[in-house]
């Protein structure tokens, strides 16, 4: 209780009780019943309890009695009597209007976040306070002014009235309370057996409150230093370094804007752990921030499973360096860096030489081992801070910043080259590769991620073509051959749509009768603005574009056709047969066998008109599949025949393994065979055994009666070249053909 309040209460109702008793009725007496109103209600903001209002009246007329002997107060109690009542209503009414203020905090609080009971639990408090003060009270109050009352006063009524409304008031303000408090022992509940640490914060930022789960994370008490974990440990990350955890509580409680911040320490059982922490602003019952509150989950199961698909999704599984992903990122990263600070980049490109070799021969298991020794070693070349990764099959990258002078780019392309050249001990196999390397560099021939790269795949290539196990530079030789590359593969989409391939057929003499019953047929691509253009250099383009097959299915029709249309000529008795490449590709993709029938039969043409020509390539894979596709075909009646053989590898077990009619000799082993006894003996024994395998021989590029001559003594059936003719159009090739009944006439028809 505040004696000064009483004091200056009781000196002014005293005072007011005098004014009243000696005014007469009207405005003054008016004017201290506002008094006395104003009075009750500052007994209740002062706390002063109800039962010393009726000491202050009583104090009051004893000192107006003693000073006042003539004021008869026996005579005016009811009048006496007024201010008390008047007091008692503004008690009333005050104490009412405090209890309502006290619950809309209360009820306020309670449908906040779940922090809030630490303002529920002071609110409450204070509501006890009151009740402490004022519950009990009111009963003998009044109680007391009942007896001090005349039976009759006209006081009486409004006593009985008042007291059933506080009592009434109480006892609904008793029950609320009651609810309140089971309330406040639920929140207690949660808040200290919540997984999810809770921690409250002041409007400077000094933590007020931590639960349990606080304690159980990061071993500390609630009495210690709990800042010290978040913004001094030496366990701590954040995902923003740029401001500590404090600053983020403080600028949260200073803005209202509400953050979210990962944090991350070392739990007291040794391992890492990661919370994700809400921080929010608090507001008290006037919507004014009086601190914060930030809830913590631990989320270090999520982080790991982020951070495990992250590292699939950026990394090669196989030799843990960063894939095409990553490193198109990081290389971004690297290129703007280097444009920024004006320094040099090296892009190395690596291919692994007969790398396919060595993973159809020893098994995928191998090659992957391989590949990740590869890795290393390429890792091992290069300096510790530069950038190694895998970006496909046999394939890695190097990014080499800051390489000012370009023996140094070339020391560590010869380091990676020879480390590559070393033995590979996989087991119980001993492998040897090599590898082409190719380097571009930044700025100087490219300024952009995908350009540097395809420079660098560009110079990579330069160096296989150089016969591999070598390095080389980018060169604008390069960038002019490969725009001229795009722009072939380009004009190839629409060549075949626009008619612009062309069939020349080239003739095949039988020299033991001097006919022509045979032809190769061989696309030419007439380029509206290049001319004729060769087929070494659009086919490649082709059988990587796809195209190829495509291709293959008009050139096959348009053989057909004319094979159909060169046999119903005249009235020769040799079936005349039209032959045609086909590109290891198209046997690859699988059921060509079909799809050659299949053209054959749109054009009406018997399968003895048609003969296919394979290179050594393609029975090197010893597929099952091309085995089963060449045997369908030779059983419908199509012939199969050996292109250039002697150039490719010459394996004689693949000539006991796939059955073929013809064997054709590749036009360098012809040309040398007149001057050459060598060649001349690798001829002969090239012919003796096709025969004794059960194939016929075509010699290609005979250019000279000798060379014919000498063909025909070894026993060879066929002969084509220069000698008789040139690859013809299609007319050209009919009349030719039709006009030639000897070796003589064909030679003299050219």
């Amino acid at each position: 209780m505040n004696q000064d309040v009483l004091r200056d209460i009781s000196e002014k109702y005293c005072g007011l009780l005098r004014a009243f008793l000696l005014s007469p009725e009207g405005n003054a007496a008016s004017e201290q019943l506002q008094l006395a109103h104003h009075l009750g209600g500052s007994l209740v903001m002062g706390r002063i309890a109800p039962a010393e209002l009726l000491g202050i009246h009583q104090a009051a007329v004893e000192s107006l009695a003693n000073c006042c002997p003539a004021l008869q107060l026996a005579q005016i109690g009811a009048r006496l009597n007024m201010p008390l009542v008047t007091m008692y209503q503004a008690y009333e009414s005050a104490f009412r209007e405090r209890i309502a203020v006290r619950y809309q905090d209360l009820a306020a609080s309670f449908f906040c976040a779940s922090g809030e009971q630490e303002l529920i639990a002071r609110q409450i408090g204070d509501v006890f306070n009151d009740f402490n003060t004022h519950l009990g009270s009111i009963i003998g109050f009044a109680e007391m002014v009942e007896d001090e009352l005349s039976r009759k006063s006209s006081g009486q009524q409004s006593l009985h009235l008042l007291m059933q409304n506080l009592t009434a008031l109480l006892k609904a303000e008793h029950a609320i309370q009651q609810r309140i408090r089971s309330s406040e022992r639920q929140f207690r509940t949660l808040v200290d057996n919540s997984p999810d640490v809770i921690l409250r914060y002041d409007m400077e930022g000094r933590c007020v409150f931590a639960n349990p789960a606080f304690t159980r994370e990061t071993g500390l008490m609630a009495d210690q230093d709990i800042n010290t974990i978040l913004d001094r440990s030496a366990n701590r990350r954040w995902d923003d370094e740029s401001c500590s955890f404090g600053e983020r509580v403080r600028q949260v409680a200073a803005t209202g804007v509400a953050d979210v911040v990962v944090l991350e320490w070392r739990h007291p059982q040794g391992h890492l752990v990661s919370h994700e922490m809400h921080i929010v602003p608090e507001y008290d019952a006037d919507e004014q921030i009086f601190g914060t509150l930030a809830i913590g989950r631990d989320v270090t199961r999520r982080k790991e499973v982020e951070f495990k698909l992250r590292h699939q999704a950026n990394y090669d599984p196989l030799s843990g360096l960063p894939n095409r992903r990553l490193l198109g990122d990081m290389l971004q990263r690297e290129v703007a860096s280097a444009k920024k600070h004006a320094y040099p980049l090296a892009v190395v490109f690596i291919d692994l030489d007969r790398f396919k070799d060595v993973n159809d021969s020893l098994g995928h298991s191998v090659g992957d081992q391989l590949l990740v020794v590869a890795a290393q070693r390429v890792r091992a070349s290069v300096r510790e801070h530069d950038l190694v990764a895998r970006l496909a099959g046999d394939e890695f990258v190097a990014v080499l910043p800051r390489l000012e002078a370009s023996a140094a780019l070339t020391r560590i392309g010869d380091d990676i080259v020879a480390a590559l050249a070393e033995p590979f001990q996989l087991g119980e196999h001993r492998v040897r590769i090599s590898a082409s390397v190719g380097i571009a560099i930044y700025p100087h021939d490219a300024d952009t991620v995908t350009t540097l790269i395809g420079c660098a795949d560009q110079a990579m290539f330069a160096a296989k073509g150089g016969g591999r196990n070598g390095l080389a530079f980018f060169t604008e030789d390069m960038r002019e051959k490969s725009f001229e590359r795009r722009r072939l593969l380009n004009d190839l989409y629409d060549a075949l749509q626009e008619g612009q391939f062309e069939l020349h057929f080239q003739p095949a003499l039988e020299l033991q009768s001097g006919v022509i019953h045979k032809a190769e047929a061989l696309v030419r691509w007439r380029h509206p603005a290049f001319g004729m253009i060769s087929p070494d250099r659009f086919i490649p383009l082709a059988e990587e574009s796809g195209l190829i097959f495509d291709l293959g299915r008009w050139i096959l029709q348009e053989a057909a056709r004319v094979s159909v249309r060169w046999n119903a000529q005249g009235t020769s008795p040799f079936r005349k047969q039209i032959s045609v490449n086909l590109s290891p590709v198209q046997f690859l993709n699988g059921h060509y066998d079909a799809i050659v029938m299949d053209q054959l039969s749109l054009q009406g043409c018997q399968p003895g008109l048609i003969a296919i020509e394979i290179t050594e390539g393609l029975l090197l894979d010893d597929s099952e599949a091309v085995r089963s596709q060449l045997n369908n075909l030779r059983a419908a009646g199509i012939q199969v025949a050996l292109d250039d053989f002697g150039t490719g590898y010459s394996a004689m077990s693949y000539l006991k393994k796939f059955s073929m009619d013809y064997l054709k000799i590749d036009r360098s082993f012809v040309q040398d065979m007149v001057d050459a006894d060598s060649n001349k003996a690798i001829v002969e024994a090239i012919i003796v055994m096709a025969h004794r395998l059960g194939m016929k021989v075509i010699a290609e590029g005979v250019e000279t009666m000798v060379q014919a001559q000498l063909l025909r003594d070894a026993g060879c059936e066929y002969v084509q070249g220069y000698l008789y003719s040139r690859p013809l159009p299609e007319d050209d090739f009919l009349n030719f053909a039709a006009s030639a009944h000897s070796p003589a006439d064909a030679a003299a028809a050219r």
